[in-house]
């Protein structure tokens, strides 16, 4: 599998929701282990992070929608609430253990178009011509 043989829809999973590679492996933490919620700590070990990464990484991906609080209180537990992004995760997670090279060059790959973009997009303001305050 190159990489572009990755599925279309994880491709765009990976572009849109998967930034980081903590967000990834946290991810895969909690879609290995779907039929329960996991605690930060169970999280953090299984993605071999620290508690601080495994934090911001859930964060985002509640962010996304693909996480949710399970459970309140202390401490809290995490579980998958993927619903129609079930079978992409499913093939997320194919992909990552058959091809790991090719979804991390997919990432770095969307690393850089959204960087590329972002820099387009803050030069292109920078030449938008506006009224000056006072001005009519």
């Amino acid at each position: 599998m190159s990489e572009e043989e990755v599925p279309e829809d994880v491709r765009k999973l990976l572009y849109e929701h998967v930034h980081t590679y903590e967000q990834l492996e946290t991810l895969m933490a909690l879609q290995l282990l779907p039929q329960r919620e996991l605690s930060l700590e169970e999280i953090a070990t299984a993605a071999r992070l620290t508690a601080e990464s495994a934090t911001e990484a859930l964060r985002e991906l509640q962010r996304f929608g693909i996480v949710a609080v399970a459970r309140s209180g202390s401490p809290p537990g995490y579980s998958r609430t993927a619903g129609d992004l079930e079978p992409v995760l499913d093939r997320l997670v194919l992909a990552y253990e058959e091809h790991r090279l090719e979804v991390i060059k997919l990432m770095n790959a969307n690393a850089i178009e959204r960087m590329r973009t972002g820099v387009l997009r803050a030069f292109s303001d920078a030449f938008v011509v506006g009224r000056k305050r006072g001005n009519r």
